[in-house]
């Protein structure tokens, strides 16, 4: 699917993706184009100042596809070219009950979806946003992102991975099944600050195991005189002689995650 994914570049192709590839329950031939299926929201319709929409482009809900659908799911496309958390915020005060407006529904937190758009045409990233209640403090925002034009093989499948969890649900009535599966595409926060050593292991653990598949695939489709086959040959040539493909991929990610990682820890900025 990731040619598919590599064509997004707007909230049309966007939806057209998830009803294609996820079984989202619309038909693009239904529509003519995205207003003919959701509804325009601006700063006032949430009871915002509009400088809070300085920053985005549109904000469009997706209209219903089953009765009684429990997710409230919205489009919004950043003006810049980077995620803007403090916008996404603002929006969300305007949708969960203790913003309540009569002029619109309102749901708990958990059950909103963002699809977000932001970067040029040609290099658009998509985000997936997702907020969950945190012990204190704001509600965290929990997020998957790819920039298809530019990512490789490897963190597209990876994205395409977590986005299959947002499938459309045989059972839309299984609300809690619905959630369940839904809110399991999310497993980190947008940029997630570590606090403990526990936390840090398993990022540190995740970064490597990701460097070693993206090392593996790149041998498996590089040519011999190819960069990677050619660091792979030189620590057999001066190091280990016998050592396997696997075992240098496992030693190239531990190198540089920990390398980098101590790095960071001596640099006193």
């Amino acid at each position: 699917m990731a040619q598919e994914l590599r064509k997004i570049n707007d909230m049309e192709s966007l939806m057209a993706y998830f009803s294609e590839k996820l079984g989202w329950a619309i038909d693009p031939d239904d529509y003519y184009d995205i207003d003919d299926i959701t509804y325009d929201f601006e700063a006032e319709d949430l009871g915002l100042k509009e400088e809070a929409f300085a920053k985005i482009t549109s904000l469009k809900q997706l209209r219903p596809l089953v009765d009684d659908q429990r997710w409230g799911i919205f489009f919004v496309n950043f003006e810049s070219a980077r995620f803007e958390v403090t916008a996404l915020r603002k929006i969300l005060s305007g949708l969960i009950p203790a913003r309540r407006n009569a002029d619109h529904a309102v749901w708990d937190k958990k059950d909103l979806l963002f699809l977000c758009t932001w970067g040029e045409r040609n290099k658009t990233t998509i985000g997936i946003a997702h907020f969950e209640d945190a012990e204190r403090g704001l509600p965290q925002i929990k997020m998957i992102s790819c920039e298809p034009a530019v990512e490789d093989f490897t963190q597209i499948n990876v994205f395409e991975q977590r986005l299959s969890k947002l499938a459309w649900p045989s059972d839309p009535t299984d609300t809690v099944a619905w959630h369940d599966t839904w809110a399991a595409a999310f497993t980190t926060r947008y940029r997630q600050a570590i606090q403990d050593a526990h936390t840090l292991t398993v990022r540190l653990a995740e970064e490597a195991q990701n460097i070693r598949n993206r090392i593996l695939t790149t041998l498996e489709i590089e040519t011999a005189n190819g960069y990677v086959h050619l660091l792979y040959e030189k620590f057999r040539d001066t190091l280990v002689h016998d050592m396997t493909e696997q075992q240098f991929a496992d030693m190239y990610a531990q190198t540089v995650v920990y390398g980098l990682f101590s790095a960071r820890c001596m640099d006193s900025t």
